[in-house]
C-alpha cells in the first residue's frame, strides 16, 4: 500500500509555504523515517530543510514546555486548582 505524506510531497517539490503551514498544523516531521527532510535535502531545497529543522525544534520546545507545565501541576495540584477556580470566578460570576 502506498501512503502519500503531504509534508514529504511539499518538501520534495520545494513548497516552503506549504511546508510551514503543515508544520504549524503539527505535521509529523519524523514520519516515514524523516522522509520529508531527506526529500528536501535530496532536491536541494535549502529553505525547506531550514523550515523543517525549525518546525522540529518548535515541536520539541512545545513538548518540553507542556511536559514541564504538567509536571508542575502534578507536583502541586493545589496551585493549578486555585488558578482554574479564579478564572472561573471571573468568567462565571
Amino acid at each position: 500500500m502506498l501512503i502519500i505524506q503531504p509534508l514529504a510531497v511539499a518538501s520534495y517539490l520545494g513548497h516552503v509555504s506549504c511546508v510551514k503551514c503543515l508544520l504549524r498544523h503539527v505535521a509529523d516531521v519524523h514520519d516515514d523515517q524523516d522522509c520529508a527532510l531527506r526529500c528536501a535535502a535530496d532536491q536541494g531545497h535549502d529553505r525547506v530543510v531550514d523550515a523543517i529543522r525549525d518546525g522540529a525544534a518548535e515541536v520539541v520546545h512545545r513538548l518540553l514546555y507542556h511536559g514541564a507545565s504538567l509536571q508542575a501541576v502534578l507536583d502541586d495540584p493545589g496551585a493549578a486548582i486555585n488558578t482554574v477556580a479564579s478564572i472561573l470566578r471571573v468568567m462565571c460570576p
